[in-house]
């Protein structure tokens, strides 16, 4: 992909970041780069910018440019509203994971984790369903 193309499609990941936190008034800093070719899987993903405790609400977006390309405005902020909602509950998640990696038993552990990290995903998709379409009722809600 060319460098123009992927300053449009980083662009245009950017100002579904923008519009979504506009919407809902978030004062959280989003900071978008390309996904490495074999590190980025799905569309967007969201991680924190591990640039210390005064950087609690920045987080970096990654995306992939070919994915991005064939997805319209409308459905890049609704996946922008996903990993916004990652992010808004990541802190209880930190929470939760420290506490699982004070269990004794390493199988134990991985066990009770791993079940954690489902709910986490459930919690978020079950959030975009209830809250997207009364936050965003334009977006399309009916795609995968």
């Amino acid at each position: 992909m060319t460098k123009a193309a992927l300053k449009h499609h980083r662009q245009r990941v950017r100002r579904a970041l923008e519009y979504v936190k506009k919407r809902l008034k978030l004062d959280h800093e989003f900071v978008v780069v390309a996904g490495e070719p074999k590190e980025q899987f799905g569309l967007l993903d969201i991680q924190r910018s591990d640039r210390g405790t005064e950087d609690k609400k920045t987080w970096i977006v990654t995306f992939d440019a070919d994915l991005v390309a064939g997805e319209t405005m409308q459905a890049l902020r609704r996946h922008a509203f996903h990993e916004m909602l990652h992010a808004l509950t990541w802190p209880l998640f930190d929470e939760t994971e420290a506490a699982i990696r004070r269990i004794p038993d390493s199988r134990v552990r991985q066990e009770v984790l791993s079940r954690a990290l489902d709910a986490r995903e459930n919690i978020v998709y079950d959030l975009e369903r209830k809250v997207g379409p009364l936050a965003f009722p334009h977006l399309p809600w009916n795609e995968p």
